[in-house]
C-alpha cells in the first residue's frame, strides 16, 4: 500500500513532492489548519494533523466516494495481482499474495466496514473507524495509541459504542413548502426546493417527535434567479431547534412580459394599499 501511494503520486504529479502539495491544496480546501503532508504514504514522522480533522477529511472522501466502502474499505482480505490488473496479454502469477485487513473491527464489531489502521514509531496506533447501524453512520478517530493492536480495537469500540448511544440520523417526514407569488415574473408563482436533504443528526434524545414550521417569504419581485434563498425549514424537538435547512428557488423566474409587468404592478399596489389600511 504505502509503495502504491509513492507510485500514484508520481505519475499522477510527476514526483511525491509534488503530490504532497496536492494533498495539502485540498486539505485547505476542506479548511483543515493543523493538517500538513510532506509525502503520500504517511510513513514519515513530519505529516502531521488532529483527530477532529482526520475525521472531517473521512467525512469528506466518504461523501465524495461513497462506493468506496463497498469496494474497498468493508474487504477483509485482498488477493493480488489479479488477472483484471495485469498489462494485456499477460496471465497472473501462479503464486499469490493475499493479505488481512488490519482493522480487526471489520470481523468484531456489528456495522462496521471501514476505514484505515495505521501505524508508526513516532505516533503510535491509530485509528479511523466507520460504521453504521439502523440508518446512522459514525466516524470516530484515535491517534497515538500505546498497547499494540488490540487496545486500539479496543479504544474503537468504545468510541463507536459510545457515538451510537449517543446520536441518531434522523430522516423527518418534510413539509412542501407553499409557492411564493412572483411579481412580474413570467410565471406567477416561484416554486420552492429543499437547499439539502432533510437528513441530519440529532442528539439520541432528540430522534423522536420532531416537529418543523416553514419560514417564507410570501412575495418576491421577478426576476428570480435558481438557487436564491426565500426562506427556510425549521426542525424542533420540543422548544429546541435542531436543524435549519434552507428553502431556495427550484428555478428560474424570467420577467415577464410588458402587459404582465404593468398588470402586477396595479394588483401589488392596491394589495399594500389594502393592507395597510
Amino acid at each position: 500500500g504505502n509503495d502504491a501511494a509513492i507510485t500514484v503520486a508520481r505519475v499522477l504529479a510527476g514526483s511525491t513532492f509534488a503530490f504532497s502539495e496536492l494533498m495539502n491544496a485540498e486539505a485547505a480546501r476542506l479548511g483543515l489548519e493543523k493538517t500538513r503532508f510532506v509525502e503520500p504514504s504517511g510513513l514519515s514522522e513530519l505529516n502531521t494533523s488532529t483527530a477532529r480533522e482526520m475525521a472531517i477529511l473521512a467525512r469528506a472522501y466518504l461523501l465524495r466516494h461513497p462506493d468506496a466502502i463497498a469496494n474497498y474499505h468493508s474487504r477483509t482480505t485482498m488477493e493480488f495481482p489479479r488477472a483484471d490488473v495485469m498489462p494485456v496479454g499477460e496471465e497472473p502469477p501462479a503464486t499469490r499474495i493475499l493479505l488481512r485487513s488490519t482493522n480487526n473491527l471489520l470481523f468484531s464489531y456489528d456495522g462496521c466496514d471501514g476505514l484505515k489502521t495505521g501505524y508508526i514509531d513516532e505516533s503510535g496506533y491509530n485509528l479511523i473507524a466507520t460504521a453504521e447501524r439502523d440508518g446512522t453512520r459514525v466516524i470516530i478517530v484515535t491517534l497515538g495509541g500505546t498497547g499494540g493492536p488490540a487496545v486500539r480495537e479496543r479504544s474503537g469500540r468504545s468510541l463507536l459504542d459510545w457515538s451510537f448511544a449517543q446520536w441518531r440520523t434522523v430522516r423527518p417526514a418534510a413539509p412542501e413548502p407553499p409557492p411564493v407569488r412572483s411579481w412580474g415574473g413570467a410565471t406567477e408563482n416561484v416554486n420552492l426546493a429543499y437547499a439539502e436533504r432533510p437528513v441530519f443528526t440529532v442528539p439520541a434524545s432528540m430522534g423522536s417527535n420532531l416537529r418543523s414550521r416553514v419560514e417564507a417569504v410570501p412575495e418576491v419581485a421577478a426576476p428570480v434567479t435558481a438557487g436564491t434563498k426565500l426562506g427556510r425549514v425549521v426542525f424542533l424537538s420540543g422548544d429546541s431547534v435542531v436543524r435549519r435547512i434552507d428553502l431556495v428557488a427550484a428555478s428560474d423566474v424570467p420577467l415577464g412580459n410588458i402587459f404582465v409587468r404593468m398588470r402586477d404592478a396595479v394588483l401589488r399596489f392596491f394589495k399594500h394599499l389594502f393592507a395597510k389600511a
